[in-house]
């Protein structure tokens, strides 16, 4: 339950990093599911990064809502996808149809939410 909440709390990729020596320090490799929660911790920053409020899935499309308009339209500028805005505060990308595995949705998620330096 610590794990969980010191996750839930970090407040940047070194917090994180700390966390996952921490982690390795005292119980050896991690197991899969440990990785995935360090994973979305580095997601949830990404997204903050962003001001992403919430990233969800709709049929065959990942949506993000953003706090601000502009941060939105900056991302869709910067992003190499085709990023599709439908209102302001509201952004798609249409998925290849079919069930995405969870590793390669956050694979995926991490090379849409990194940032390039000049729009960070």
């Amino acid at each position: 339950m610590e794990l969980y909440r010191r996750l839930s709390q970090v407040q940047s990729f070194k917090d994180v990093k700390a966390i996952k020596m921490e982690l390795r320090d005292r119980f050896g490799k991690l197991p899969p599911a440990v990785n995935r929660l360090i994973k979305l911790s580095e997601l949830r920053l990404e997204a903050t990064l962003w001001q992403i409020s919430h990233i969800f899935m709709e049929d065959n499309f990942l949506g993000m809502r953003f706090k601000y308009a502009d941060r939105m339209k900056q991302f869709a500028e910067a992003s190499s996808y085709n990023i599709r805005l439908v209102d302001d505060s509201t952004a798609y990308l249409t998925l290849k149809t079919g069930i995405i595995p969870p590793d390669k949705l956050m694979a995926l998620l991490k090379s849409i939410l990194q940032p390039p330096t000049a729009f960070a």
